[in-house]
């Protein structure tokens, strides 16, 4: 189990898991999460917050084996990739880790790992108890400002993960429907949108032309343009 520096683990949260682990021999448990943040929040950090609670509380109700666990998180969004709230069998785990290769990533880490975790998976289930208070207001995923060229390198890093994905696919011609490929495409392009509102919003002026090349030496400045684009087009 996986535990953000920053985040708690409810009362009993592993005792939980384990025991619903150890009945249903499952290679994956995945509880819900609370969110909180570290000081009182404002009417914009409340409305953040219910979206990110919405995220972490999306667990499927019951079990799922075999290909159906990864497609049901790709294809239907039925349970999150978040790593913590869940207990992953070991084996299972270090399988996954043999198929990933060495990569510098501090942003979706949890993406290119689940997308293993459950391609070796057989079972998984899903219980309603909430395991996990996560912390909204600190890390990089946070909207704070964006001071340095370090801090924003390591949001652009997420790129690396679907590149690492689609190239362990192809290397080892995995099992992978059409359908999951454009799902994994989507949010490919849904991480890059989010990247960019990121740049708008939270990077020092300061900064921000050397910023947008290291946003085009990790996703490509033909495809940053292109969904710039897009979203220029869909706030019109």
């Amino acid at each position: 189990m996986l535990v953000d520096s920053d985040d708690e683990l409810s009362e009993n949260a592993l005792e939980i898991l384990y025991t619903k682990a150890q009945k249903t021999n499952a290679d994956i448990v995945h509880a819900k999460a609370s969110v909180f943040l570290t000081n009182a929040p404002t009417n914009e950090q409340e409305n953040r917050l219910k979206k990110i609670e919405t995220k972490t509380q999306n667990v499927f109700a019951g079990e799922l084996f075999g290909e159906e666990i990864r497609k049901k998180w790709i294809l239907e969004n039925k349970h999150s990739s978040f790593l913590w709230a869940k207990l992953i069998r070991h084996s299972v785990y270090k399988k996954a880790f043999d198929f990933i290769p060495f990569m510098k990533c501090t942003m979706a880490e949890d993406v290119v790992q689940y997308f293993f975790i459950t391609t070796f998976s057989q079972k998984y289930v899903g219980i309603q108890d909430c395991v996990y208070r996560y912390r909204a207001d600190s890390g990089i995923t946070s909207e704070r400002k964006i001071e340095t060229l370090d801090e924003w390198e390591k949001v652009c890093e997420a790129a690396e993960v679907y590149k690492a994905i689609f190239a362990t696919i192809l290397e080892k011609n995995a099992s992978v429907s059409e359908n999951e490929k454009e799902s994994l495409n989507t949010m490919c392009r849904t991480h890059l949108a989010s990247s960019l509102l990121q740049l708008q919003t939270c990077v020092s002026q300061e900064i921000y032309e050397q910023a947008k090349e290291i946003l085009f030496e990790h996703w490509g400045e033909s495809f940053v343009r292109k969904i710039e684009a897009i979203l220029h087009k869909s706030s019109l």
